[in-house]
């Protein structure tokens, strides 16, 4: 019987080998390391496919580990096995959003690395758990694995590990608004980075390390870049996105080619450069769609409609903006407020940030030929969300900050449904469009009071775009929807 367990253990500890050794080849070689998005996205739907079997593999490695532990046998070949199939999957969870996963799985990694005293693999799952950590808007979470990464470095005094946990503490001042300090964070890890490149000799053997510390330049520098924007100095935050770009592209890393377009798109719109902030947000979207990054998709095309919001779209835009494409635009901000409104300790930067977000969106789809997908949407996520607003929410505001987002959701999510309906009722009925179009101005009205929203602009726009009260202004739209919420009688604004 003994032999008989020894040999199905033997056989299960094989299979398992071969899944590691298959999940490793993908991990690195496709994910870490390609060049090209073709094979990057090769590489997500492999693991994709494959990923009952490599997560079966771990878990019969964890329980491996502890047994050994447990009868005081050899447990590292289990270990190893950990290791290595949690920090090989870690790129594909980030990319395809699975964030609680992500996170779960990068402490199994990190610490199966810590026994095996990997420390420089440690640091970086600590780098990739922190930034999991932020898109799951889990700030105690990250101050948390901050002190452990700082912590990391001061016991192994390792220059790379420090430059790491600096690129940490910078993300930590950035949350707290201590932005100079976040630069200068920021800027000693990119000064390590640099260093090492500079002295790294110029050889096939170095090749891998050359990669791995460009990309990481590229990371710092992107992060600079970032601050300076929150510093309302666009110019310098485009000079430091430019360097970054400059940096990934030399190494192929697609997942942040896209990420720091992005970012140059924030730069161009801040600087009023609308059509180049539009080609920028062109390209982060190509990448980010090619390889499912999710959040990141909703990221772009809400900036998008911020643009087009009070202009409308060019021809080529329009063709641009498919059905698919907007769809995985919803699906995604969509999944982003769920997560969002499950966080109980916020800021209230973020709450901002996604209305925004939101209504980005659906200016940007209220200009395209696609704008009736934005009705049975918006009535679902009203319905399994939150619920519709009620008459009293057009005056009066609720109390808590918390309840404020759900009702700045209902607001913008009712305005899509709005927008939608005024272009089926527009060849019906006259006067139930100018009911829509009057129900439009009183939540224009509400929305108006979050910062950036442009919101009478954005309904004078789209009205004069389907060839509606084109003689009238998002000025005389304001000023006669407050002349009736003044009188205290919603009925109807004058158009």
């Amino acid at each position: 019987m003994h032999r008989a367990y020894k040999e199905a253990a033997s056989i299960q500890l094989e299979a398992a080998n071969r899944l590691m050794a298959e999940a490793v080849v993908l991990g690195y070689q496709y994910l870490e390391t390609s060049t090209n998005a073709e094979d990057l996205q090769y590489g997500l739907l492999r693991i994709e496919s494959e990923l009952p079997n490599f997560i079966q593999a771990l878990r019969y490695a964890e329980l491996g580990a502890r047994r050994q532990k447990e009868l005081k046998t050899d447990a590292k070949p289990y270990i190893e096995l950990v290791a290595a199939i949690s920090y090989s999957l870690q790129r594909y969870f980030f990319i395809r959003g699975f964030l609680k996963e992500g996170a779960e799985l990068a402490n199994v990694g990190i610490n199966a690395l810590e026994e095996l005293g990997r420390f420089s693999s440690v640091a970086s799952q600590y780098v990739m758990l922190s930034n999991l950590q932020i898109r799951m808007y889990d700030y105690e979470g990250h101050n948390e694995t901050t002190k452990k990464l700082v912590s990391l470095a001061d016991r192994t005094a390792s220059p790379g590990i420090r430059a790491l946990a600096s690129l940490n503490l910078g993300q930590q001042c950035q949350f707290k608004g201590e932005f100079l300090q976040s630069i200068r964070h920021f800027q000693e890890a990119a000064e390590y980075f640099r260093g090492f490149l500079k002295a790294a000799p110029n050889d096939s053997a170095e090749e891998e390390g050359i990669g791995y510390y460009t990309g990481m330049l590229g990371l710092a520098l992107r992060s600079i870049g970032e601050v300076h924007e929150l510093l309302k100095a666009p110019e310098d935050a485009l000079r430091f996105h430019l360097e970054a770009l400059d940096c990934v592209m030399k190494i192929g890393d697609h997942a942040n080619i896209g990420a720091i377009n992005h970012q140059i798109g924030n730069c161009y719109a801040d600087l009023g450069k609308g059509a180049h902030a539009l080609a920028a947000y062109a390209r982060a979207l190509g990448s980010f769609c090619q390889l499912g990054y999710r959040q990141y998709i909703s990221n772009s095309l809400g900036e998008m409609g911020n643009v087009v919001g009070d202009a409308g779209l060019s021809l080529d835009l329009n063709e641009f903006l498919s059905d698919d494409l907007l769809r995985a635009g919803l699906d995604d901000i969509e999944s982003d407020i769920r997560l969002l409104l499950a966080v109980s300790r916020r800021r209230m930067e973020d709450d901002a940030k996604m209305l925004r977000k939101l209504f980005g969106i659906v200016k940007l789809i209220s200009f395209t030929d696609s704008a009736a997908m934005l009705k049975p949407w918006a009535e679902r996520f009203l319905d399994e969300v939150v619920a519709p607003p009620s008459q009293s929410d057009f005056s009066v505001h609720p109390e808590s900050r918390y309840e404020i987002f759900r009702w700045g959701v209902r607001l913008l999510v009712d305005i899509a449904v709005k927008i939608a309906e005024v272009g089926e009722s527009r060849s019906k009925d006259e006067m139930e469009t100018r009911r829509k179009v009057t129900e439009l101005c009183f939540l224009c009205y509400q929305i108006g009071k979050l910062p950036g929203s442009r919101a009478f602009e954005w309904l004078a726009a789209i009205l004069h775009h389907r060839g509606m009260y084109t003689h009238i202004s998002s000025d005389r739209l304001r000023d006669a929807t407050l002349r009736v919420i003044l009188y205290g009688d919603y009925g109807e604004v004058d158009l």
